[in-house]
């Protein structure tokens, strides 16, 4: 898939990121629903592995033209 980087009147700037960020958050903000119940602690061990799994997918994205 190519982005268009030349429309956007800035160099460099991915409009197709963009767009996809945008498409996530409005489906999240219509299907997520706020949780009710008793608060419970936050996972920091899941957090730490959905940080770094996400941190992964991006620099997948990013370095994977480079490396072929």
């Amino acid at each position: 898939m190519a982005f268009d980087t030349q429309s956007a009147g800035q160099p460099g700037r991915e409009v197709g990121a963009v767009d996809a960020i945008a498409v996530a958050a409005l489906f999240s903000a219509v299907r997520l629903t706020e949780s009710n119940g008793p608060a419970t602690r936050l996972d920091l061990p899941g957090v730490a592995l959905v940080s770094a799994r996400s941190m992964g997918v991006v620099r997948g994205l990013v370095c994977g033209n480079e490396a072929g």
